[in-house]
């Protein structure tokens, strides 16, 4: 993912032999060697990085990892925020994100996305949970190292379809108050829906 001024890069690699998965922070102009390695902080989550998100000038990384465990429900999924402070990363998240009520199988941060200004994020959950099988995506606010993590909103699909997947793909205007969000097996075919914020 390539900050919206193209000058930080943030790259996930899988653990493979060596370990759990990482996120890497690289200067576009100096690529040779990472800013910061960003780890996840329950350590041994092989979905750390599944989706990725920076804000317009690199200093707001949003790193997702859609099967993370959430009061021992596993694949409920987490968001993980970290910021650039005097040209320093956070090594630790500065905010973690969750559903209110998570459930096993909701796959939370599968997408995600960030506003050019860093202060709104949208994380999408396309949502397997056999019990309530509706996808959404959320809305959670946020500056510099104080987040709300409890959601402004939370966006649902007006047909409800179970097993839609809506909440796969995601996307944030650059001022934060259009959303864009996928739902890749709706009974209609595919669809996408836009909300805007007033």
């Amino acid at each position: 993912v390539l900050s919206g001024d193209a000058s930080t890069l943030l790259v996930a690699a899988s653990g493979g032999n060596s370990g759990a998965p990482r996120v890497y922070v690289f200067d576009v102009h100096n690529v040779t060697a990472p800013l910061a390695m960003l780890e996840d902080p329950d350590g041994g989550n092989d979905c750390f990085g599944q989706s990725l998100a920076l804000s317009g000038n690199g200093s707001v990384a949003l790193v997702g990892s859609d099967c993370a465990t959430v009061n021992g429900l596993g694949w409920a999924g987490k968001a993980y925020i970290y910021v650039r402070s005097n040209g320093n990363w956070s090594p630790t998240p500065v905010a973690v994100l969750t559903e209110a009520v998570p459930a096993q199988n909701d796959f939370f941060a599968t997408s995600v996305a960030l506003s050019a200004d860093g202060k709104t994020a949208l994380v999408g959950s396309d949502d397997y949970s056999s019990a309530d099988p509706i996808g959404r995506a959320y809305v959670f606010s946020g500056n510099g190292s104080a987040w709300h993590t409890m959601p402004d909103a939370v966006l649902t699909d007006p047909g409800a379809t179970p097993g839609n997947m809506f909440g796969s793909t995601v996307a944030l205007s650059g001022d934060g108050n259009t959303a864009l969000v996928g739902a890749g097996n709706g009974s209609d075919g595919k669809q996408a829906y836009i909300f805007q914020r007033t």
